[in-house]
């Protein structure tokens, strides 16, 4: 789902349901999770992306040592100059650098407990200058609206000139597996709505389109469109 400002902003925030839970499989299993994302996009180029996963794959020790379990997943291309831990020690928490899709990430993983039907709210805003090795921190936030839990996941330092955020953002639901997914019934049913993105002061992004990529759409897959808010579907009856 594409949105859009008229134009840069300093900050995005949005809302997350996922309406119900992934059972979790082995590795090998064609059908291992879902990961919801916002993707951030900064005006001078910077890439990055936040949210949650069910069956993501977390590295528990060095060396590595994998579990599929539920995290949250905050990463920014460059890489950034430097990044810090939040509100949740290693090892449940980890930083590492990574390359993928063609760039070069900084990331952080974490074990998060999210919970079918608990509204998120997932933040990625400044958080404190860095005047010496003239930067800018960026920070990423879940608040559970259930019961107003907030968690820090940690913050990445970006020079100064990398400017405010691209006007377009875009919010997507990807299936991943260990093998290759070869049909529309190879993933389990799934269910989450994005709400509208805003800057932290509450100026809010429109619905600029609902868009399927290669392959094309699958009979089983849906969207549903709410005033501020879609729904995205997989797995579903045709």
């Amino acid at each position: 789902t594409d949105w859009t400002w008229a134009d840069p902003v300093d900050s995005m925030q949005w809302d997350l349901m996922i309406e119900r839970d992934v059972p979790q499989q082995p590795p090998g299993s064609p059908d291992t999770g879902y990961y919801w994302q916002q993707h951030i996009n900064f005006v001078q180029g910077v890439a990055g992306r936040l949210g949650l996963q069910a069956g993501g794959v977390y590295q528990v020790d060095d060396p590595p040592v994998f579990e599929l379990t539920k995290i949250a997943v905050f990463w920014l291309s460059g890489p950034p100059l430097d990044a810090e831990l939040g509100d949740i020690d290693f090892p449940d928490a980890r930083i590492d650098d990574i390359t993928a899709v063609g760039a070069t990430w900084t990331t952080i993983h974490a074990r998060f407990d999210w919970q079918p039907c608990h509204v998120y709210r997932l933040r990625f805003a400044p958080a404190g200058d860095d005047p010496e090795r003239e930067g800018i921190w960026y920070g990423a936030w879940i608040t559970d609206l259930t019961n107003d839990d907030e968690v820090f996941l940690g913050r990445m330092l970006l020079a100064d000139e990398v400017g405010l955020l691209s006007p377009f953002t875009t919010s997507s639901t990807a299936p991943f597996s260990f093998d290759t997914l070869d049909a529309c019934t190879d993933v389990y049913p799934m269910s989450a709505i994005f709400g509208a993105p805003s800057t932290v002061d509450g100026s809010h992004a429109e619905l600029r389109s609902n868009r399927f990529v290669t392959p094309l759409r699958c009979g089983t897959s849906r969207f549903t469109e709410f005033p501020g808010a879609v729904r995205h579907e997989a797995g579903q009856s045709p």
